[in-house]
């Protein structure tokens, strides 16, 4: 008897969760609308900001990082602020942020760029990527790498290198091991059909 009571009480708590959850409404609201900008890698959030890369700020510079509020209107009332702008013309910038960004553990930002430079779209003698940090107010932009760009060609005519070429995802930080990152890249790598690293 008690068992039936039992049974009955979980077959209607079961049966209560899908009418809660189909009465709830969802809302959806604009933040902030793009203008001749690519948004390339998505957004994450961090103190009431989110943040993200633009790649198509301009044929010379190498893309953006920027920043708008969770609420929108920007920083102090302002629209969508760039607190970064990559020069695809200096040689520790990189060129094309489109994997988008990670916020670690220290609050930094990190992401990374395609190429090595503008230049290396044409010629890969200036790198093959790079990954960077920056403070959240665009302030110690700082490469930590740049990918190697002496490459040989495999045996099905892919280039190859010592550490891969062109990131394009986000990297993930270790949650055990705060400070170590992980990320993949598109090609190179012994087999010329990219590696997952650590850094």
């Amino acid at each position: 008897y008690r068992l039936s009571w039992a049974y009955s009480l979980v077959c209607l708590m079961v049966c209560l969760v899908p009418v809660t959850r189909a009465n709830a409404t969802l809302t959806s609201s604009t933040i902030f609308s793009f203008d001749r900008t690519t948004n390339s890698g998505g957004v994450v959030e961090s103190n009431g900001f989110l943040f993200g890369t633009l790649t198509n700020t301009s044929l010379s510079y190498g893309g953006a990082i920027y920043r708008v509020s969770v609420n929108g209107g920007g920083v102090d009332g302002r629209d969508l602020q760039i607190i970064y702008q990559l020069n695809g013309d200096k040689d520790q910038d990189g060129y094309v942020p489109a994997a988008g960004l990670l916020v670690g553990s220290d609050e930094y930002l990190y992401g990374s760029t395609i190429y090595g430079a503008r230049r290396t779209v044409f010629n890969l003698k200036d790198g093959t990527g790079t990954l960077f940090r920056v403070k959240q107010d665009g302030t110690e932009f700082k490469t930590l790498h740049r990918f190697n760009s002496n490459t040989t060609s495999t045996a099905d005519n892919l280039l190859s290198n010592s550490d891969g070429m062109y990131p394009s995802f986000p990297l993930i930080e270790d949650k055990n091991n705060p400070g170590i990152f992980y990320g993949v890249t598109t090609y190179g790598g012994v087999n010329g059909t990219g590696v997952i690293f650590s850094i």
